[in-house]
């Protein structure tokens, strides 16, 4: 497939000319349509990276109207925009502190978080997007995290309290959740969290391992995926090892966060070299497809079997404001684009994806946060491209 630049260019320059060829002897495969997914903040920030850092359990980072208690209509334009599939919650993160039993029963009992876990739900069926739930890691024991399989997954009937508790608060049927995220990043830590926790791969393995067979049981049908670590393109990295041999027989699949070039916070961001920066976002493509690779070789080797991988969250990965916030950059867009054309590739190995991240934040490609009052960034008219232009097979062309 062409990259997104070229693609680019030829939809929207007529004058340029190119020839694309197209090799109709290959049968064309089904792009996976859990790749157009997205990332919700809606964790209660407090704490997590300082206490200046936004409270999004209010209204899921725009998503939702507490007052008329329902979906905002910017937040659902939003992810019609972007053709979004999949939506994952409560967000990178801010899951590492999210206590889901503080997020769930009447309003009134919950003042300060009204979008929580019941809402995040309503969102997803409102707007008809799948839920990827990610479990939390540091703020969730064994038996929180049964217990959530039971709230989610379970029927209300005597034995599944949970579950008779969803059913008094106004859901009766299980909700529609098939794909369950342990954890986030779980290899740097809780960030500013008191106390203060850091799991080394074998006790992360250890909670995975137990939690993925807690969701199995209440659902076998679940599929369940532990993460990788979050040194992305690094195969080598020794979470990788102990994770794969935890829990290769028995993971669904496995999640990485292949952010592109990072920049965090330089000390002269002055200094940055943009234009050298913006070079390395179009070139970061071809360096991810090889990434990938080595990355399917290694579970290949140590597991014997052909894992899927998830990106749940994916970027370049811009922290600073100076010289210009490059994070809304035509390079890290373009970067961004042609990531999910790489993983659209039948042999990227990637089947769900969720870029970080279409609404408000600070990554945010849209931002609204007030009627009449919206700003989009640089993502949304090639994010746009995909969802107008493109259908769902996979071709391969040469240019």
């Amino acid at each position: 497939m062409l990259s997104s630049l070229a693609l680019l260019l030829l939809l929207t320059q007529p004058s340029l000319k190119g020839t694309v060829t197209v090799d109709l002897r290959t049968k064309p495969v089904e792009i996976s349509p859990l790749l157009f997914g997205h990332n919700l903040e809606g964790g209660d920030g407090k704490g997590i990276f300082g206490p200046d850092h936004t409270n999004n359990s209010v209204t899921g980072d725009g998503f939702w109207n507490p007052a008329a208690k329902e979906p905002t209509p910017q937040g659902l334009r939003a992810l019609k925009e972007v053709g979004a599939t999949l939506l994952r919650y409560p967000g990178g993160c801010l899951g590492h502190g999210y206590e889901w039993k503080k997020m769930v029963g009447p309003l009134e009992s919950r003042p300060l978080h009204p979008f929580g876990l019941m809402e995040f739900m309503a969102l997803c069926e409102k707007a008809g997007v799948e839920p990827l739930m990610t479990v939390p890691d540091y703020a969730a024991t064994p038996q929180d995290v049964a217990d959530l399989a039971q709230f989610l997954l379970a029927p209300a009937t005597p034995g599944n309290p949970w579950a008779q508790k969803r059913a008094d608060w106004g859901h009766p049927a299980p909700y529609k959740v098939k794909r369950f995220e342990l954890g986030n990043e779980t290899d740097h830590g809780n960030h500013d969290l008191t106390p203060r926790m850091l799991w080394s791969a074998e006790d992360y393995s250890a909670w995975a391992l137990d939690g993925l067979r807690r969701i199995k049981k209440v659902s076998p049908d679940a599929i369940v995926g532990p993460h990788l670590g979050t040194s992305f393109p690094n195969v080598d990295d020794p979470w990788n090892e102990v994770v794969l041999r935890k829990l290769g027989k028995e993971a669904d699949f496995l999640v990485i966060h292949p952010y592109g070039i990072s920049v965090f916070n330089p000390p002269n961001p002055e200094g940055l070299n943009v234009p050298r920066l913006m070079e390395a976002c179009m070139a970061q493509g071809e360096q991810f497809e090889a990434a990938l690779q080595k990355y399917k070789t290694r579970i290949r080797e140590r597991t014997r079997r052909d894992i899927p991988l998830y990106a749940t969250e994916y970027n370049a990965a811009f922290v600073q404001e100076k010289p210009k916030p490059l994070r809304y950059s035509l390079g890290g867009a373009i970067f961004a684009s042609d990531f999910l054309r790489v993983m659209m590739a039948p042999d990227s190995g990637i089947k769900a994806a969720n870029y970080w991240q279409v609404l408000n934040g600070y990554w945010g490609m849209v931002e609204e946060r007030l009627p009449g009052r919206s700003r989009s960034q640089a993502a949304l008219p090639l994010f746009r491209l995909w969802e107008e232009r493109f259908g769902p097979l996979w071709i391969p062309t040469k240019n």
